[in-house]
């Protein structure tokens, strides 16, 4: 249910074109946020293909879903066509997403870290709900930079959430996935 998840949290990325209106309106004090939200895509490709790389079993998921695989397009032409076909998909099966608008990021601490700085922040998701998250920004960062959106799994357990990011979350490995990006200048 992990990439399930990823791909649904992405989908409302990739149909509102959020990353680029946010970039653009965001004040001063919350400006490098919006890099890393625009960074979505990428992110959950490379988690999602970290997560399957060793599973032969692809064709049908747990529960008897069918999984979903797309060919690569050979062209940006042949993209284009997908890209119209796959959001089509998408909106017959989510239905009408909520209309774009620019998310008021308030940043609640700051946090000095080894090797990166901590900030929580929440915002309103434009549908009622408040999206808590963190953003953490290696040391000695100044201006626009690459960045990772990390979309956190929870499995039901609503705590452990977002802080995934900061522990060590998974068994097979020995760091927390987040720090370990930040120090590397994610």
């Amino acid at each position: 249910m992990l990439f399930g998840k990823v791909i649904l949290i992405n989908v409302y990325s990739v149909l509102s074109s959020l990353s680029s209106d946010v970039a653009e309106t965001l004040s001063q004090d919350t400006q490098h946020i919006a890099p890393k939200i625009g960074l979505c895509l990428a992110g959950t490709f490379i988690l999602g293909s970290l997560c399957f790389a060793n599973d032969q079993t692809l064709g049908i998921l747990k529960g008897g879903f069918q999984s979903f695989t797309t060919p690569l397009p050979a062209t940006a032409d042949q993209w284009e066509i997908r890209k119209t076909e796959l959001r089509k998909t998408l909106k017959r099966l989510l239905g009408e997403m909520p209309p774009l608008f620019t998310p008021e990021v308030t940043i609640h601490s700051r946090e000095a870290k080894d090797g990166y700085t901590l900030e929580h922040f929440t915002f309103d998701n434009g549908v009622g709900d408040t999206v808590y998250g963190y953003t953490l920004i290696p040391a000695g960062h100044k201006g626009r930079g690459p960045a990772i959106l990390y979309n956190h799994y929870h499995g039901s357990k609503y705590k452990q959430g977002k802080e995934e990011v900061l522990t060590k979350a998974f068994s097979k490995l020995d760091f927390a996935t987040g720090e370990e990006l930040a120090r590397a200048g994610y």
